[in-house]
């Protein structure tokens, strides 16, 4: 009883938010948004708690600031864990609210007056003095806008959704640092020192367990639009996000972003899914260490000017479903693993998808065929996939229902995903 009543308070809080909600507890179907899917199946955010309601541009970004986190600790981390449900109905909008820095940096790629019209090259800020990403090229002042490098804190227990079409974050992103339980959604989340690398990221995890990053909209960042640090990451689902690679910066001046979702956490596992990530140039994701497992499945990818996946380090992707329309390398050959196959899987391939997913693989789709076929089929992947699927998912220690991917064929993707990723779909 309680059970449902704490869903019925979410659906009144959320409104029209939320109105796909499964009050019996079972797991969504495939096309209701209102619950995570995956390994954050589990995440259900400030269910039950305060709802603060976001309607003033100006106003909005102090009372914004402490809806998210008004405590921290000694060390300046975030330490309040009182749910809540934050609801934006603006574009709360930082830039300039912190004026401009200087620091030491280059420009890594190509310089001023290489690109043509109508793009530019993009600047890089050293991260300290042992950084080696301006070697050979000169070094420069770069200005930027300090509010970029100075994200919002998002404590435990959150839910941050958008409650209108204008509902957005300009000039600033979110970062949680040992949160538990939250949940991002419906929002636009950009320009962030656009074109200066390492002027900040959308969305940064350290130490996070149980998020969900769903329909949201990512456009001109500086940096990574989502990065996990070395730190753990796990039971997360990114779903239904528009990761907008269009921009005038880029390393190649070709319009195409290269810093998209950078996933280096020492432990973690992650659903990608549903997810339309195109006009990029790399890291789209890039995924690396020997205790990270990732489903990505039933993903656009569109217009790659370079790689997409890259699995390094001894990480483990398991890739399906996945659709990879106008990409030059669908995955870039590197020293992690991935299981899946560029069209129907074989014999042994798919035995094993049933003994250790439970149920058959399905292939994925690029058009037009990439010169170089990288896709494996390596039996560690589905060993740690089988693991994890078995012994987290359904979790014992969470009153909702833990539920996988099933995913759908390839050729479906791009009408799919183009219908219902990014914002304005709930």
């Amino acid at each position: 009883m309680l059970f449902h009543m704490a869903f019925k308070r979410a659906t009144l809080a959320l409104g029209s938010a939320a109105f796909l909600f499964n009050l019996s507890g079972s797991c969504a179907t495939e096309f209701d948004f209102s619950r995570p899917k995956g390994f954050g199946a589990a995440t259900i955010g400030g269910m039950g708690g305060e709802v603060v309601n976001i309607t003033d541009p100006i106003d909005g970004r102090e009372q914004l600031k402490n809806a998210l986190c008004n405590s921290f600790n000694a060390e300046g981390v975030c330490s309040d864990a009182t749910p809540r449900i934050i609801r934006i109905a603006t574009t709360i909008d930082y830039t300039g609210t912190e004026k401009t820095s200087s620091e030491r940096g280059c420009y890594p790629g190509k310089t001023k007056g290489e690109c043509p019209t109508p793009y530019e090259p993009e600047a890089l800020i050293l991260v300290d003095a042992n950084d080696r990403h301006c070697s050979g090229k000169e070094v420069t002042g770069i200005t930027y806008d300090a509010a970029g490098k100075n994200p919002l804190s998002v404590g435990s227990n959150k839910t941050l959704i958008g409650a209108s079409s204008s509902a957005a974050l300009k000039g600033k992103g979110l970062r949680l640092v040992n949160s538990r339980n939250v949940e991002i959604r419906n929002l636009t989340i950009s320009d962030i020192n656009n074109g200066i690398v390492f002027g900040g990221d959308a969305i940064s995890l350290e130490g996070v367990d149980r998020v969900w990053i769903d329909h949201n909209t990512f456009h001109n960042i500086g940096r990574q639009m989502i990065v996990d640090h070395f730190r753990p990451a796990i039971n997360v689902t990114i779903s239904w996000n528009n990761f907008d690679g269009t921009s005038a910066y880029s390393p190649e001046c070709n319009g195409k972003h290269y810093w998209n979702i950078l996933l280096i956490a020492k432990k973690q596992n992650i659903t990608l899914s549903n997810n339309w990530i195109h006009d990029f140039s790399g890291r789209a994701p890039k995924v690396s260490g020997s205790d990270a497992i990732v489903h990505v499945v039933n993903n656009y990818f569109q217009n790659g000017s370079w790689h997409a996946i890259d699995s390094s380090e001894n990480a483990h992707l398991f890739v399906e479903a996945n659709y990879f329309d106008n990409v030059i390398l669908p995955i870039l050959p590197d020293d992690g693993y991935i299981f899946g196959a560029l069209g129907s899987l074989g014999a042994v391939a798919q035995r094993e998808c049933k003994e250790k997913a439970g149920r058959p693989c399905l292939g994925n789709v690029a058009i037009p065929e990439p010169s170089n076929n990288d896709f494996t089929q390596y039996s560690a992947v589905m060993d740690a996939f089988e693991v994890l699927r078995k012994n987290i998912i359904p979790s014992s220690k969470s009153k909702v229902s833990s539920c996988m991917i099933t995913p759908y064929e390839a050729s479906k993707v791009p009408a799919i995903v183009k219908a219902y990723a990014g914002t304005g779909h709930l």
